[in-house]
């Protein structure tokens, strides 16, 4: 995956080609939409107008990721220097899934690494083998719904009792209407499963984590999945992932997926005069040429 990795090599290029062509994204981020609704009646709420992406989205002053710097290495990194905030978007995962893995410690099952259990610090191994433990007096989990009641979201982090972590979106692009979530995908597939659930898949998590923060910041909520080849996302394949909703709850999460947009039709439709680019070094400079 690294030298074509999906966000180096398809997000960071893409996106900021297009930011280049109108910052506000009045002229491409409304028909982005439209394509992701192709194969899909959009819900009526997506009939209220785009708006224009906020300054904050596309201030270029995000550090690159660790991880996306061992990626990149240390000359395509240095070259980079750093990247607009909407990419690589931390959001934290839901108080209500939080607490429902809480109250339900029979549901998750303990990740591995290779053929051995996942081992983790010492306070947080024995706190979190407690829980799973179960019986009806876990003073553990007495414990951790306390704690999940005092925490504010942003210090969810780390928690042994956070059995899901923050979501790194892809692409975030927020406006006066919309909170907007790009996956992007090239070789790489949508996770099936989550660390702990193992019947909560990746586009799900973004969908909910989507909702958390349209509901937080007063705006509807869109997922759109860029992909290399067109993928077909069941509705029952997403609706199954929110044992803590009720089924009417679950598919409303689930009519925000607008659908998926493949790279090239995004490049045909909204910046024909970019090619693609193979590999990291190529990324790089379109990334550098749309910012000057």
């Amino acid at each position: 995956m690294g030298e074509f990795n999906s966000s180096i090599t398809r997000v960071w290029p893409v996106f900021e080609t297009l930011l280049a062509s109108d910052p506000t994204g009045k002229q491409w981020l409304g028909e982005l939409m439209r394509l992701a609704t192709l194969s899909r009646k959009p819900p009526q709420s997506f009939q209220q107008p785009v708006g224009s992406i906020l300054p904050a989205c596309i201030s270029p002053n995000r550090p690159i990721p660790g991880i996306m710097r061992r990626v990149l290495g240390p000359d395509l990194s240095a070259k980079l220097g750093s990247l607009p905030a909407c990419f690589e978007y931390s959001l934290p995962p839901p108080e209500a899934f939080l607490r429902w893995m809480i109250n339900h410690p029979d549901q998750l099952t303990w990740p591995y690494k290779g053929a051995e259990e996942e081992v983790f610090g010492d306070e947080t191994q024995k706190n979190r083998k407690c829980l799973l433990k179960g019986g009806s007096n876990n003073t553990c989990r007495t414990e951790a719904l306390k704690q999940l009641e005092l925490c504010g979201p942003e210090k969810y982090r780390s928690k042994w009792w956070a059995f899901e972590g923050f979501t790194s979106v892809d692409c975030y692009l927020e406006t006066e209407n919309y909170v907007i979530l790009i996956e992007g995908k090239r070789t790489e597939l949508l996770s099936p499963a989550t660390q702990w659930y193992r019947h909560r898949n990746q586009l799900a998590r973004n969908i909910e984590v989507a909702s958390c923060k349209g509901i937080q910041s007063g705006k509807n909520y869109a997922v759109i999945l860029c992909t290399e080849d067109p993928v077909d996302i069941a509705r029952n394949a997403i609706t199954g992932c929110f044992p803590h909703l009720s089924k009417a709850e679950g598919d409303e999460l689930v009519s925000h997926y607008l659908g998926c947009v493949t790279w090239s039709q995004i490049v045909s439709h909204l910046c024909p005069a970019m090619t693609l680019p193979n590999r990291r070094n190529e990324a790089v400079d379109i990334c550098l040429k749309a910012r000057t």
